[in-house]
């Protein structure tokens, strides 16, 4: 935030004091606008719900903070019901409930499919590597074999590398298709 960039950041339950303040806001005050969306993807029906409400800028420390932002999710996966709240703060004024729900489902869909390849299938976060330019360098190197399986058409990382684990020579083909 001293950057003066602007920001729209997720606040969890370990901000209390900020949490706090944002849920007692969403009790208190009404929406400034609202949108909704509807998506059903890959057998699953997902709804999301934006609120987006005016802050007061009275939080020590979040003094330029202009928007609070308060996202539903909720439908069913694998035939399981589910219901999910999320709570960001933004220091723009903007009170275009599609414009941060369009922006923040679409941080999420960077986050699914790269962070979170490189942490669930690659293991990335339970890596005991010491020393930060060793840890940047094995990151790259995942990156680039994401990429490397995203490029060949691999819509499951998972099952590429099952496929291609130990399998130096039908790696290389992948590497050298690629007519750099």
């Amino acid at each position: 935030m001293e950057s003066r960039n602007d920001y729209v950041i997720q606040v969890k339950g370990n901000r209390k004091g900020l949490y706090e303040w944002i849920k007692h806001t969403i009790l208190t005050c009404m929406p400034e606008e609202v949108d909704y969306t509807k998506e059903k993807s890959k057998g699953r029906l997902e709804n999301r719900e934006c609120y987006v409400y005016k802050a007061n800028p009275e939080m020590e420390g979040f003094e330029s903070c202009k928007t609070i932002i308060h996202i539903i999710n909720y439908g069913e996966r694998n035939k399981k019901k589910y219901k999910e709240h999320h709570y960001y703060i933004s220091n723009k004024s903007t009170k275009n409930a599609s414009y941060y729900l369009n922006g923040i489902r679409g941080h999420w869909s960077i986050e699914n499919r790269c962070h979170w390849v490189k942490d669930a299938i690659l293991k990335e976060d339970l890596s005991r590597v010491k020393g930060l330019e060793l840890s940047e360098n094995l990151s790259t190197l995942r990156h680039i074999v994401i990429n490397l399986y995203r490029i060949n058409n691999y819509q499951s990382i998972k099952k590429a590398i099952e496929k291609y684990t130990n399998r130096l020579s039908e790696s290389l083909m992948l590497i050298n298709k690629l007519h750099i």
